[in-house]
């Protein structure tokens, strides 16, 4: 018999909506007591009758664990909306496959629209049983933006696809099923520089910082137009998209330039994150030292006519090589049709 249970929610609006008409909004409420909820439903009213509300399951409950530590995977990564016509493969397939080199087991992408060839490594991966996704066609509803203010799109309604929204959204549904959560674009990889992977970096982490809620990890831009050859050759010319072993040559930091940061997160001691810091948690959060791990962004740069001269050579993203070209190499012969 079902029964249904009036609690008034808390309304959590995030501060960074960057002038945009709309936000993401968490609603919070909490469990009554004595009360074995599996779904809720959203009303107005506490006394009007909600039985033909839609009700949504509850996935941030710690059902199995009781407390005892005991999740599904280690680490997942949410990424941010993958929208339009995606046709970024090489690199796509290559961050997959750098990250469950790293330790990912789950991968989340909220996923809005990409191009047919996109589609066929998207369902390679959902049966591998790394990927899942999450249908987002925010657009039916709200305008939406790809820059993340709105002086610099008014026309729409709201910013970045709705980052916000997904990153939290992720956040709440693995919060209880992975020990840790990542928050990252697919054009980017948080490396590891003295450990070997992610688990060994976050047991020395909690070692040295106890019941940390996050951690942020420094943004390097490693601009798409400065390319190394030593790997130019790799893999077929015929598949579209970046290849990351040629970017080892990274931007430095402007002065007076707020350098953004992604970040790793125990997502049972956060009640909100934006896109590159948390919001509101249980604890401060730690920057980790750039000597320990860094963030590979690969795209257009930020300082188009730096010289070469004032580039900044990182190797890291070659630790793995070996591994990583048989890797992608395999899912390449795996999925036909790419080009």
């Amino acid at each position: 018999m079902k029964t249904h249970i009036p609690v008034q929610a808390q309304l959590n609006v995030p501060s960074d909506r960057f002038g945009f008409t709309y936000s993401a909004v968490d609603v919070l409420c909490r469990v009554p007591p004595s009360c074995d909820s599996k779904f809720v439903s959203v009303h107005w009213s506490t006394t009007e009758n909600i039985s033909y509300m839609p009700m949504f399951e509850i996935k941030n409950r710690d059902v199995k664990n009781q407390g005892h530590g005991k999740f599904t995977v280690d680490f997942t990564i949410c990424i941010s909306t993958m929208y339009g016509n995606s046709t970024n493969i090489l690199q796509f397939i290559q961050a997959i496959e750098m990250y469950k080199l790293l330790g990912v087991q789950k991968v989340v992408i909220y996923k809005n629209g990409c191009s047919v060839p996109m589609e066929r490594v998207l369902d390679y991966y959902i049966k591998e049983g790394v990927l899942d996704i999450v249908p987002w066609p925010l657009n039916k509803y709200l305008k939406t933006s790809g820059s993340w203010h709105y002086a610099m799109d008014p026309t729409n309604d709201i910013g970045y696809f709705g980052q916000l929204a997904v990153l939290n959204d992720c956040m709440y549904r693995n919060m209880y099923t992975s020990k840790y959560v990542l928050f990252n674009d697919i054009d980017e990889i948080i490396l590891p520089k003295i450990h070997k992977d992610w688990k060994e970096m976050m047991e020395f982490l909690e070692k040295q910082y106890p019941n940390t809620p996050s951690f942020l990890i420094e943004n390097h831009y490693f601009p798409i137009h400065i390319q190394d050859s030593t790997f130019n050759k790799t893999f077929p010319i015929t598949v579209p998209g970046i290849n990351i072993l040629q970017h080892i040559y990274f931007e430095p930091e402007q002065e007076n330039v707020y350098n953004n940061h992604k970040i790793i997160v125990n997502p049972r001691k956060i009640i909100q994150t934006a896109i590159h810091f948390v919001l509101k948690a249980y604890g401060d959060s730690v920057i980790v030292p750039d000597n320990m791990a860094s963030l590979h962004h690969c795209r257009e740069g930020k300082q188009p006519n730096l010289p070469f001269t004032s580039l900044i050579r990182d190797t890291t993203i070659w630790k793995n090589n070996v591994s990583l070209i048989k890797n992608v190499k395999s899912v390449l012969r795996n999925v036909s049709n790419i080009e």
